[in-house]
């Protein structure tokens, strides 16, 4: 017998609970497809726990919403895939929302679902291996018809988490007055390096003012001879800053030694707080952290002489740094 008549013999056989689009026999109740082939592999399916487990969800659920639910998940499917939808678009709300997929498995997540959905959840690594490839391609088509054929923006910058491992983020935005976007995340990624070859393998373009960006955008302009680099203002401010830095070394050595002597020392954090009730502690600015050093040199400029008659009390034997703040 053809298979199109043998699934249709199937579907008539078993009314509401097969249906068919000529090809594929797909089974209303679980949602997928079922082997044709042999009818053993028919009954087999029929007598799954799966199978019973969603016949007795199916039962108790209310007419109508199960109507709009069915139609839902009929939507957009194609004949040569095996999607469900319904898997897709859990998928999608626990993606878009951060919600991890390992959530899935938590008893009281899948009573809700089966109490009042009355849909068995999937399995975590369902989505993870069949669906979630299939939301981010959705994502990159959405933002491809976002973009248009305007020319692009790019962005990228590293920073390091609390591990100590380099984490790339890439923006792009549409470069047109008359169809601008809002900054779109398009990609996130952990770097084995912070430089150029990581940055350039990352995306074929970077625009960033740290010299393994620049030295990225160099590389790549040998492929793309219209890019063009564009100094992130920011850095153009920090580097402003390091100028300032660099012509007032006393300040400079001011600021790094006294940051030295209340670090990690509580007798002397607690002599600060007693002399100074009202006034915070001295700030510990990061060279790498932009206007750190700038704002502990305002804060110098306006309390010298708290922080003078406080570090005159230390005995300068007791450290080095408290030697070269006092001189």
């Amino acid at each position: 017998m053809p298979k199109v008549k043998k699934v249709h013999c199937y579907v008539r056989d078993y009314p509401g609970v097969f249906r068919t689009d000529e090809a594929i026999l797909f089974c209303t109740f679980c949602e997928t497809n079922v082997s044709s082939d042999r009818k053993s592999q028919i009954t087999q399916h029929l007598g799954t726990s799966k199978h019973i487990e969603n016949i007795k969800l199916k039962s108790n659920k209310d007419q109508v919403s199960q109507q709009f639910i069915k139609n839902s998940l009929d939507k957009n499917r194609t004949n040569n895939q095996n999607l469900n939808e319904f898997s897709k678009d859990i998928c999608t709300l626990m993606v878009a929302n951060d919600i991890p997929l390992w959530k899935l498995q938590n008893p009281e997540f899948k009573c809700f679902f089966e109490k009042y959905i009355k849909l068995k959840l999937p399995d975590e690594s369902t989505l993870q291996k069949n669906y979630a490839p299939l939301c981010y391609e959705d994502v990159l088509r959405k933002i491809r018809k976002e973009i248009g054929d305007s020319s692009i923006w790019v962005s990228i910058d590293e920073t390091t988490d609390v591990e100590g491992r380099y984490v790339a983020c890439l923006i792009i935005g549409s470069l047109s007055s008359e169809n601008s976007t809002k900054p779109i995340v398009l990609t996130i990624e952990n770097l084995e390096k912070a430089n150029f070859q990581t940055i350039s393998k990352l995306f074929n373009d970077s625009m960033n003012a740290a010299p393994y960006m620049i030295k990225s955008g160099k590389a790549l302009k040998v492929f793309y001879p219209k890019l063009t680099h564009i100094t992130c203002m920011a850095h153009g401010l920090h580097r402003v800053s390091e100028a300032i830095r660099d012509k007032f070394p006393k300040v400079d050595v001011l600021i790094s030694n006294t940051k030295k002597i209340f670090l990690k020392t509580p007798a002397r954090v607690n002599t600060f707080k007693e002399m100074c009730p009202n006034l915070s502690l001295p700030p510990q600015p990061v060279i790498t952290r932009w206007g750190t050093w700038l704002n502990a040199a305002f804060y110098y400029g306006k309390n010298f002489d708290k922080v003078k008659d406080v570090i005159n009390t230390f005995n300068e034997n007791d450290a080095m740094s408290i030697q070269k703040v006092q001189d």
